[in-house]
């Protein structure tokens, strides 16, 4: 061994000269093979490269990287410290030469299975080197997205925890979640000009999503990542909304959303992913996703939805309850009405709240809530306009349209007291003309029958 040593640093030094002593001797123990030896050695190396005693593409030039690919490729249970500073070397080796413009040390970082390898401890017990892991990723997908993207797609098909462990350490922003959320927008395939290759991108959620699918959470928060990169202010094409109707995710989501609301949970990016997943299918053209998410049980959730003092929830409800309520959507008030009774309660209630406060934001949720009811009356039937009635909608709008502009009261009263007595009318003027036609009838001498016989005398 000791001959083998000696024999490998000879021809180090011959091969790389410049090189320094120290390094040549540290690498030595690296491939020693002795774990007594290799573990203070690599947490050597990482220190060069920290306090830049050493230039970083000369640790990657002296097979540095090889090395880590060799550890990393270990099994988890066999040797915990040394995958450990392999990880925090790579982590450091990424970023310090991320400066370096040499093509072939840049792709030695994407070479063969390191990016694989790596991606396989975002699922390592030790939490703290799964984060580690995680932190790698963000920086290799930053020196190269394009080959990242390759690669990382190849990792997280081949190994299926991958991405369930990646999101999960994405749900919040503690614990390096930000830095998960990050390596999670690098996976999205880019088109020439920079932007999504949604071609690419759509089959990639469809699979992503089923493959998170056992925790709406990590669903969520894929497709947020997924919807980050797209640009959320950016139509979604309807291969996209596609892909998240077949993926089958869509009421394991609403169900999250409705166990969020109820317990406050705290887990920012999956409660973004959903709202924004519900809203993307809810805003599609075809009739049969917004069905899907009506008859996914979201209907039943907007109530608590629309009562929550969470801001962004109540503007979620707003914003879906409108899609819902679209000019020829296949929802109408009746069948709100019918799955959830406190819709209206709880629109008049913030109606009301934003009448009364004069608070910044209150006028603009005073604005979703009279848009929505007013989507609400646009499809109403005649007996769903005497329920809005009844539960105080129109009363509401009344005031929240004279509180902003005092000249339109009356018009507005004028038009809906022309609305609800003709709801009225047609409502009632069928039930008076068909009690009319039941009297006419009893009252006819074909309702009175034969006339009875006559029944003989008693004897």
């Amino acid at each position: 061994v000791l001959y083998w040593l000696v024999a490998m640093g000879a021809v180090l030094r011959r091969t790389l000269p410049g090189v320094p002593a120290a390094v040549m001797h540290t690498m030595q123990q690296v491939s020693s093979g002795d774990d007594a030896l290799r573990v203070p050695a690599v947490a050597r190396l990482t220190d060069m490269v920290r306090f830049a005693t050493v230039p970083a593409e000369t640790i990657v030039n002296v097979g540095a990287l090889m090395h880590v690919e060799h550890f990393l490729a270990e099994p988890f249970n066999a040797n915990r410290a040394l995958q450990r500073n392999a990880v925090t070397l790579l982590t450091h080796l990424a970023v310090h030469d991320g400066r370096v413009n040499d093509a072939r040390v840049q792709a030695r970082f994407l070479a063969n299975g390191l990016v694989g390898n790596l991606a396989r401890h975002l699922r390592h017990p030790d939490q703290e080197l799964a984060r580690s892991a995680s932190r790698a990723l963000a920086w290799i997908a930053w020196r190269d997205r394009r080959a990242f993207t390759t690669k990382f797609d190849a990792a997280w098909h081949h190994d299926h925890g991958v991405l369930e462990a990646l999101a999960d350490n994405a749900k919040s922003d503690v614990g390096g979640g930000s830095t998960a959320f990050k390596t999670l927008t690098m996976m999205w395939p880019l088109d020439n000009a920079g932007a999504m290759d949604v071609t690419r991108a759509a089959p990639m959620l469809k699979g992503a999503l089923q493959r998170t699918a056992r925790d709406a959470r990590n669903a969520a928060v894929v497709f947020h990542a997924f919807i980050t990169v797209h640009g959320g202010n950016r139509a979604v094409p309807e291969v996209v909304v596609d892909s998240v109707v077949e993926s089958g995710i869509v009421p394991r989501v609403v169900k999250f959303l409705a166990a969020a609301n109820a317990g406050g949970r705290d887990d920012p990016y999956a409660l973004r992913g959903s709202r924004a997943l519900l809203s993307t299918v809810c805003s599609s053209d075809n009739k049969e996703h917004v069905q899907h998410v009506a008859d996914s049980g979201l209907l039943e959730t907007l109530p608590a939805l629309l009562a929550s003092d969470d801001d962004e929830s109540y503007d979620a409800a707003t914003t879906l309850l409108s899609a819902l309520l679209a000019e020829g959507g296949v929802v109408t008030a009746r069948r709100v009405l019918d799955a959830a009774p406190g819709v209206v309660p709880a629109l008049v209630h913030r109606l009301c709240e934003a009448d009364a406060d004069a608070g910044a934001g209150s006028g603009a949720r005073g604005e979703r809530a009279a848009r929505c009811l007013q989507a609400l009356a646009r499809t109403a039937a005649p007996l769903e306009a005497v329920r809005l009635y009844i539960a105080g909608a129109p009363l509401a709008l009344v005031a929240a349209s004279v509180a902003q502009n005092p000249r339109s009261g009356p018009r507005f009263l004028a038009t809906l007291a022309v609305h609800l007595c003709a709801a009225v009318l047609v409502h009632y003027g069928v039930v008076a003309y068909a009690g009319l036609v039941m009297a006419l009838y009893w009252l006819s001498p074909w309702a009175k029958g034969p006339a009875p016989a006559e029944r003989p005398r008693d004897r």
